[in-house]
C-alpha cells in the first residue's frame, strides 16, 4: 500500500507507474518513500521528510537513478530545488546503467533554466559526458533549447565536443534539426573566445559540417541545405568575423 501522505494526481496512480515504482524501489522503506516522493514531484513531502532526518538523499534504486535525477527527469523544477538545497547531494552523479545521463544534462533537455541556473551557482561540472560522449550543450543543442545554450555557454562549457558514437557536435546536431538561433549562439560564442586564425579554422569545419549534414539529409533538413547552397561561407564569416 502507498503511505497515506501520498497525494496522487486525479486520486490514483496508474498501474503501470506502481508496478514500476515497486520494481524499482521499497516503499516500505523511508528511502523507497523519499525516492517515490521525488519522482512525483511531491515537493512539500520531499521538504518534510528531509526535515525529518533520516533519509539518505543520494541512495539509488535499482535502476540505477537516485532522488534528483529522477526528479529532473520527470521535470519537476521545485522538488529539483528543493532537493539542491541539501548539503551532501550529490550534484554531478551520474544516472548509472542509463546512458551516465547528469542532473545538468536531463534539465538541460528539459529547457530548465531555474535547475540550470542553480546548478551553475553550486559550480557544477558542465562538461561532464555521458557514455556516448554527449555533455549538457548536447542535449540544450539538440532539443532546441536556446536559453539553456546560452546559460551553458556563458558558464564556459565547450562548444564543440564530439560524441563518440558519431563524431557529431553540438552545432551539427542543432544544423541538421534546423535549430537556427542554436546555431547562431554558438557562432557567435566561438566568435568571442578564439583567435582570428581559430575562427578562420572554425568557418571551415563547420562549413564541412553543414555540408555534411546537407548531402546526407537532402530531403529531411531544410535549414542545413538553405544554408549550405545559398550562403554557407559568407553567413558563417559573417557571424564569426572580428567585432
Amino acid at each position: 500500500m502507498l503511505h497515506g501522505n501520498f497525494k496522487l494526481a486525479g486520486g490514483r496512480l496508474a498501474k503501470a507507474t506502481m508496478l514500476d515504482a515497486l520494481s524499482r524501489i521499497g516503499l516500505d522503506t523511508l528511502d523507497g518513500r523519499f525516492y517515490f516522493a521525488s519522482e512525483l514531484g511531491q515537493a512539500s513531502m520531499v521538504d518534510k521528510m528531509l526535515k525529518n532526518g533520516g533519509v539518505n538523499i543520494n541512495k539509488r534504486s535499482s535502476d540505477g537513478s537516485t532522488p534528483l535525477l529522477i526528479a529532473a527527469r520527470r521535470g519537476h523544477t521545485t522538488t529539483v530545488i528543493r532537493l539542491l538545497k541539501v548539503q551532501d547531494i550529490e550534484i554531478n552523479c551520474q544516472w548509472v546503467g542509463n546512458t551516465a545521463c547528469t542532473t545538468l544534462m536531463l534539465a538541460a533537455e528539459n529547457g530548465d533554466k531555474a535547475v540550470v541556473d542553480r546548478l551553475l551557482a553550486l559550480e557544477v561540472k558542465v562538461d561532464v559526458r555521458d557514455e556516448f560522449g554527449g555533455t549538457a550543450l548536447y542535449g540544450a543543442a539538440s532539443h532546441n533549447k536556446v536559453a539553456v545554450v546560452r546559460q551553458l555557454l556563458q558558464a564556459k562549457a565547450a562548444p564543440n565536443i564530439r560524441r563518440f558514437r558519431d563524431n557529431a557536435t553540438p552545432f551539427l546536431v542543432a544544423a541538421q534539426n534546423g535549430h537556427v538561433d542554436v546555431v547562431r549562439s554558438l557562432s557567435f560564442s566561438l566568435s568571442a573566445t578564439c583567435s582570428k586564425s581559430k575562427r578562420i579554422s572554425a568557418v571551415v569545419i563547420f562549413n564541412n559540417q553543414l555540408l555534411q549534414t546537407s548531402h546526407t539529409h537532402t530531403n529531411r533538413f531544410k535549414f542545413s541545405r538553405t544554408l549550405v547552397h545559398a550562403r554557407p561561407i559568407h553567413w558563417l564569416t559573417g557571424l564569426l568575423r572580428c567585432t
